[in-house]
Parts: C-alpha cells; structure tokens; sequence
C-alpha cells in the first residue's frame, strides 16, 4: 500500500474512533428514543435515521478500502449501529 494512503487510512480510523465515536456516543447517549427516532415533519429525516444512514455510509466504504486480511466494519460501526437500535426499541 502506498505510504500516502496507509498514512491517511491511519489517521482517518484514529479521527472516527478516538475524536468523533465518542462525542456521537454522548451525545446519543443524551437523547431518549422518542427524540432520536422523531420526524419533525414528513419529509425530514430523523437523528436515528441520519446516524444510521451515515454509519452505514461509512461501513461500506471501510469494507471497500480495507485489505481482505482487516476485520468487516472496522472502526466499530457495529457498536455505533448496535448503540441506535438499542434506542430504536
């Protein structure tokens, strides 16, 4: 792999788990199910829903990028993903 994307990779996994994972936990964390689930109107989205689209979003892409020998999911979506249905029910 080229110096450049592994160094990029590696500072990119440190961001999501160590800076931004977090603070999104806590904030969950924060809200109670009703609140995260809730569509002010018909045609928005709720915090759940653009959490969990953006999780997934990121999913993806891990498996994309990543070398066939580095875990699926990566930089702990399934905790995130596990986190909001959790919520959900």
């Amino acid at each position: 792999m080229d110096n450049h994307l592994y160094e990029f990779m590696r500072i990119s996994i440190f961001r999501m788990c160590e800076h931004y994972l977090p603070k999104l936990k806590i904030t969950l964390d924060d809200l109670n199910k009703e609140v995260l689930w809730k569509h002010e109107t018909e045609r928005l989205n709720s915090i759940g829903g653009i959490v969990l689209h953006v999780t997934q979003h990121i999913q993806r892409h891990v498996i994309r990028y990543s070398n066939s020998d580095k875990v699926e999911g990566g930089i702990e979506i399934t905790s995130l993903m596990k986190l909001l249905f959790f919520h959900r029910t």
